[in-house]
């Protein structure tokens, strides 16, 4: 008998537009690409582009966090044609014990209401099945169109803080408070 957690089964999640799956082997190169665009990357804690050596391990790290928590981070895809355009999802914070709601997606998909629709999934999955009492949100002060998302979500602003080596805005939500906003 083996003392190693067992696999995380990472429940997919749909929308209108978008499949939310697990990360996958076959992601690596997608996430290298995503996470190598300047516009992307740039109110991100990363100090350049990420190589595929510094992705070494995140299908293993994110199974990992579905495993001990429950959520953890979806693989976003367009539920069309099945292109992975970026990721959303739920990370426990060890260092502040909370759990934040974080996305990325591809340029060529900024401003179509994509990341919106994965964040609200991610909340619903978050309160109604990860059993959580409360989601929190960081962004540059100066990424408004981060801070936009995390208000169209029924997020609101708590305060500024210095986390991750960044200046941080911080928005959050009760499951009380997204329920009663209609979620």
């Amino acid at each position: 008998m083996s003392d190693s957690p067992s696999p995380a089964v990472i429940p997919e999640q749909t929308t209108d537009r978008l499949l939310l799956r697990g990360i996958q082997a076959d992601d690596v190169d997608a996430y290298v690409a995503l996470f190598s665009d300047p516009d992307v990357i740039r109110y991100l804690p990363l100090d350049g582009p990420m190589t595929r050596e510094q992705l070494d391990g995140a299908v293993e790290r994110n199974h990992g966090h579905w495993s001990r928590h429950g959520y953890g981070v979806w693989t976003m895809c367009l539920r069309e044609s099945g292109e992975m355009i970026g990721h959303c999802g739920l990370r426990f914070l060890e260092d502040v014990g909370e759990t934040e709601l974080l996305y990325a997606i591809a340029t060529a998909h900024w401003n179509q209401g994509l990341t919106t629709e994965a964040a609200r999934a991610s909340l619903e999955f978050g309160f109604r099945r990860g059993g959580l009492d409360r989601v929190i949100a960081l962004a540059v002060p100066d990424n408004r169109a981060s801070t936009r998302v995390m208000e169209k979500v029924g997020m609101t602003f708590q305060r500024e803080q210095d986390i991750f080596g960044l200046h941080c805005a911080r928005y959050g939500v009760s499951a009380a408070q997204w329920r009663a906003a209609g979620g």
